[in-house]
């Protein structure tokens, strides 16, 4: 899927125009909304940035890296947290079927450009990042994005609590209530009506 735009999604729900203006997404790589997007930095140059539930990074500054890492045929490029894996012993470790190589998309690869497909995206010189270590587009977003303040964010505050209503109870059930009881500290339930 080519979109060329930004598009809301994990972790970026609400930006700013000036991220707006500088990261949109050109490949789905998840089922959760997993994307590849072009990001421009700071010095005007083109990087190739992963996004996943977990913090974004710089995946390459060369497209056709890009293009070779999709070829690979991980079955959600975006979720690879260990790059010495080949695309096999990842689904393999993740209990996935056995990936379906993309071979008509291989061998564009290599008629048009002469690039091989190596065994795994570390044979790239891709590197995955903990969630806690620096990247420049991590570095970046931090200073555009700044993480909200506890007490803006409902739930974590007995000023501001997470409000459960009926509705939302009846579209979660009782297990998803049980989960964001797990997860904020203050919740109260709202008086029906």
């Amino acid at each position: 899927m080519v979109t060329f735009c930004y598009e809301p999604g994990p972790p970026l729900h609400e930006p700013p125009p000036e991220v707006m203006a500088r990261i949109v997404k050109f490949a789905s790589a998840a089922g959760d909304g997993g994307c590849l997007s072009f990001w421009v930095d700071d010095n005007g140059q083109q990087r190739i940035v992963l996004f996943d539930h977990g913090m974004p990074f710089v995946l390459t500054d060369d497209p056709l890296v890009a293009l070779q890492f999709l070829a690979m045929g991980y079955p959600e490029p975006a979720a690879l947290n260990d790059a010495t894996l080949s695309p096999a012993a990842y689904a393999l470790a993740e209990g996935y079927d056995p990936p379906l190589l993309p071979t008509a998309f291989r061998t564009f690869l290599e008629d048009r450009f002469a690039l091989s497909i190596p065994n795994s995206a570390a044979d790239l010189g891709i590197t995955i990042p903990s969630d806690t270590a620096s990247d420049p587009v991590r570095d970046w977003l931090s200073e555009v994005m700044p993480e909200p303040e506890l007490g803006h964010i409902p739930g974590f505050t007995p000023e501001n609590p997470f409000v459960i209503t009926a509705e939302l109870r009846e579209i979660v059930g009782e297990d998803g209530i049980a989960g964001l009881r797990a997860a904020y500290p203050y919740i109260v339930e709202a008086e029906n009506p």
